[in-house]
Parts: C-alpha cells; sequence; structure tokens
C-alpha cells in the first residue's frame, strides 16, 4: 500500500484533486479520500 499511496495518492492530494476526510493521518483505519472536482487540472 505504501508504494501506491506515494505513487499516486500523495500526487493527487498535493495537487489538489483529492481530500482526505481525517487529515491527521492516511494510515487511519476509516480513511476515505473524496475527488474534489472544483480543483481539476484545466479548469
Amino acid at each position: 500500500m505504501r508504494h501506491f499511496s506515494s505513487r499516486y495518492l500523495k500526487p493527487l492530494i498535493d495537487g489538489g484533486s483529492l481530500r482526505m476526510t481525517i487529515p491527521s493521518g492516511s494510515g487511519h483505519r476509516n480513511q476515505k479520500y473524496i475527488t474534489d472536482y472544483d480543483n481539476k487540472a484545466g479548469d
């Protein structure tokens, strides 16, 4: 899971395309990710 997080999730979160439901920790067992359509590239 760490490879997936560093390769895919982190760039999307840093770029503003995804938001975490629990910002204090990505390793939380109830963590979910929300797509932020307002910050899509190309808008």
